[in-house]
């Protein structure tokens, strides 16, 4: 028990000493060092930008891989092999939740994929080799883009005839609950990005400043434990 105790206080003072104090002066040398990490210039938007896109790739790919598998059933014996099969049934609904699952995926507008990637190249902008990055995201979702398109095209438009019609139609339920769940989540990340935007920052920073955090938790005085009178 001596021992915690003594390693919490050690991390405490570490904070503590980590943690800038309101108007002392800077060390000499802070500004220009070489020991100085200096951060970069929007590093709590960036981060912001990166946790807006993992809660909408989470959803999107999540989407996309609920829409595999009724698709796959109602296309009959090809699957979810890309080529052209009978007609499927519910081909209409599936497909426009296909196309929303596609547009998230490749980061269009006017999906929270294409909001996150405005969070992320706005906080990116003006870093070193920010023209790199800046590519690398512009010509992935242009790819995304084209392969999905391709794959959509064929499963729904390039459609072949046979012999026994469509697919016999088995849709559950549940399937149909989650893809209308996901579809609405992913609608309702755009339509209040600003607000998950403040809730993505306040988190960066918090991320930022682990000192606040080890001062709550180990610098809290330990609550004592009740006592207990034994009846007479």
């Amino acid at each position: 028990g001596q021992q915690r105790l003594r390693v919490g206080d050690g991390f405490v003072r570490l904070a503590r000493q980590r943690t800038p104090v309101r108007g002392a002066p800077e060390p000499r040398g802070t500004r220009r060092g070489i020991h100085q990490r200096q951060p970069p210039p929007d590093g709590p938007g960036v981060l912001a930008g990166a946790l807006y896109y993992l809660v909408h790739s989470t959803l999107a790919a999540a989407l996309l891989f609920l829409l595999v598998e009724p698709i796959a059933r109602l296309r009959g014996a090809t699957g979810d092999r890309l080529r052209s099969a009978a007609p499927m049934a519910h081909a209409t609904p599936f497909g426009l939740a296909f196309v929303v699952a596609a547009m998230a995926i490749a980061g269009l507008p006017p999906l929270s994929g294409f909001v996150g990637k405005l969070f992320l190249l706005g906080a990116t902008y003006g870093q070193p080799h920010f023209a790199w990055y800046w590519a690398a995201v512009l010509v992935s979702g242009l790819v995304a883009t084209i392969a999905l398109a391709r794959a959509g095209s064929r499963i729904f438009w390039k459609t072949r005839a046979a012999d026994g019609g469509t697919a016999p139609a088995h849709v559950v339920g549940a399937e149909t609950l989650a893809i209308v769940v996901l579809v609405g989540a992913l609608v309702a990340l755009a339509v209040d990005a600003r607000a998950v935007e403040r809730y993505a920052r306040a988190t960066a920073a918090q991320l930022g400043q682990p000192s606040a955090y080890v001062l709550a938790v180990l610098g809290a005085r330990p609550v004592s434990a009740p006592r207990v009178v034994a009846p007479r």
